[in-house]
């Protein structure tokens, strides 16, 4: 998604815990004509993501689009375990809710957009799953109420 629209010219601020995949896409971002800005870090540690937006305010004052992203989930026949859902849901809803609590305060008009990707296992419950369709349920959730709770603010979700 960084690399689409870098190639439309975009500014376009990434996150993720591994160095190397996120120098490698901001060298493509960059490639592509776009203004990259890798964040290393993890959605799970709420000061990573204070840090984050503390650096894309302080590189471009802010956004103007915010695209909440995360496919985080442990599949494979390992019964229910308690601690796949809660790390699953740590990173796929705490992260996303993390990323809405630190912008959402932050913004004013011109109206701003929050796009929440979530999944169509959100629907369905598939084989081996369990925590990842749990979280992408719990994500829509979260989305639809986040698009009734900013109706009337000037941000679009």
């Amino acid at each position: 998604m960084a690399l689409q629209l870098a190639r439309r010219g975009w500014r376009v601020a990434f996150t993720g815990r591994r160095k190397a995949r996120l120098e490698e896409t901001a060298r493509a971002a960059r490639e592509a004509g776009g203004e990259p800005l890798a964040l290393q870090g993890s959605v799970s540690d709420p000061a990573d993501v204070r840090r984050h937006y503390a650096a894309v305010k302080e590189a471009w004052g802010g956004l103007d689009w915010a695209i909440l992203k995360r496919r985080g989930g442990l599949h494979g026949r390992q019964g229910v375990r308690a601690e796949a859902y809660r790390w699953t849901f740590d990173v796929n809803v705490l992260g996303m809710a993390r990323w809405l609590e630190a912008v959402i305060p932050t913004w004013s008009p011109p109206a701003r957009t929050i796009a929440g990707v979530s999944s169509l296992a959100a629907f369905r419950g598939l084989p081996t799953s369990g925590p990842y369709c749990a979280s992408k349920a719990a994500v829509s959730a979260m989305l639809e109420s986040a698009r009734v709770d900013l109706a009337g603010t000037g941000s679009r979700s």
